[in-house]
């Protein structure tokens, strides 16, 4: 089975490490890397682009995904297009919530999206677009950037399937494959009423990879992403839909004891403690959401987990280097020992 790999990173490096990173990325295998768009907590998501279009070859590189509250579409339409002539042509834009998973940002609606994915794709490509009330066009770039949508909720899915290039799930429920399934059934009810192939679309699943022998050893280097899918959980179950509060009771049935994990870690966590380590809601992070949710474990296992992603229909599965206290070191591990299975 092939599948591919995309990396997040930025979300703690100093900017003279990411060029290094990106380097290590590349030589690794992975075939894309984004840079989170965190604006007070993270360095700025389109300098860290550029560095990495500086420093690397053939990888795709670009925003996962970068706000629409902090940006105007066409700042984000400029910038890439201008990393895209940089780089020759390998950038993608990822928009969708900012900050701390939405928590400190004002989310965006399903309008403002789909009306920024529009904007961005046909500035891209050369046409002429609206923008503060007067027609503009680009004069330098005439190639229609890839757009990723970072979507979790049934709208944004089913939206995202009609217009989107490709699709980034975010970190909540990590690669569990019952989660998947639903967004993906969201995604192709959107494609198939817009007369699209769903299949076209480049989904996403994004959870932690960490090669390790000791499930024991390894919870503390990822507890501070683990933290995302617990509290996801916690708030999806307050306010998803029927379909998706189902599912996260399957999911306590699977692993019991899920919820009340998840519940002590959604009520102590603080949006300035987001992917730390040492964050107070970390220390109740277990192997139980852990290994539910993410792939965290050895290769073997690690690999029947991607496979069951990949029989679902999702091409590329995504890592982040986040919480790392080796962010190389693991990229060139997951590269010999996972990556390796499946490049064809």
């Amino acid at each position: 089975m092939k599948m591919n790999f995309a990396v997040g990173m930025n979300a703690h490096e100093r900017m003279d490490e990411i060029g290094d990173h990106a380097r290590v990325a590349e030589e690794s295998g992975f075939s894309c890397i984004t840079y989170v768009d965190q604006p007070y907590m993270s360095r700025d998501v389109f300098a860290s682009t550029t560095i990495a279009a500086l420093n690397t070859h053939q990888i795709k590189i670009g925003p996962g995904v970068v706000d629409l509250t902090t940006h105007h579409p066409l700042a984000i339409a400029g910038a890439a297009a201008s990393i895209d002539e940089l780089s020759g042509g390998r950038v993608i834009v990822g928009i969708g919530p900012g900050g701390a998973f939405g928590d400190t940002m004002r989310p965006q609606t399903v309008k403002e999206t789909r009306n920024a994915v529009a904007f961005i794709q046909r500035f891209t490509n050369g046409e002429t677009v609206e923008a503060y009330g007067q027609n503009i066009r680009c004069k330098f770039h005439n190639r229609q950037l890839p757009v990723y949508i970072g979507a979790n909720g049934p709208r944004m899915l089913e939206m995202a399937g009609g217009i989107a290039d490709g699709v980034i799930f975010s970190s909540a429920f990590g690669a569990h494959p019952l989660m998947l399934k639903w967004r993906l059934e969201q995604i192709e009810r959107g494609a198939l009423k817009a007369g699209r192939d769903p299949s076209e679309i480049d989904v996403w699943a994004r959870a932690m990879i960490y090669v390790t022998d000791s499930m024991e050893e390894a919870v503390p280097e990822v507890a501070g992403y683990v933290m995302n899918s617990a509290r996801s959980t916690i708030r999806t179950l307050r306010n998803g839909n029927p379909d998706q509060i189902r599912i996260i009771n399957a999911m306590e049935k699977e692993a019991p004891g899920l919820l009340n994990e998840c519940q002590r870690v959604a009520d102590a966590w603080t949006p300035e403690w987001n992917e730390h380590n040492d964050a107070p809601a970390a220390k109740f992070i277990t192997k139980l959401t852990t290994g539910l949710y993410h792939m965290v474990g050895k290769p073997d296992d690690i690999c029947d987990k991607i496979a069951k992603v990949g029989q679902l229909g999702i091409k590329t599965m995504a890592t982040v280097t986040y919480p790392l206290s080796d962010k190389k070191g693991m990229l060139k591990e997951i590269g010999d020992k996972v990556m390796i299975h499946f490049r064809k």
